[in-house]
């Protein structure tokens, strides 16, 4: 290993413990006002099944 690949490697070790925020939108279509002007949801089993995968990514909130 050359030089350059051992500083890289010291700073992905001392890297790998921080957080990074990371922000998560709903899409713009996961709503729709219907004909009597009340919300729906649009695709409620994939935004179900969407929601659940954030939360076992470790998502706290979107």
């Amino acid at each position: 290993m050359d030089d350059r690949e051992k500083s890289r490697s010291i700073i992905l070790k001392s890297e790998k413990h921080k957080r990074v925020p990371i922000f998560v939108m709903m899409p713009v279509d996961a709503f729709a006002i219907d004909a009597t002007g009340s919300p729906r949801i649009r695709k409620i089993k994939a935004l179900t099944v969407s929601l659940k995968a954030l939360k076992l990514a470790g998502v706290h909130g979107i």
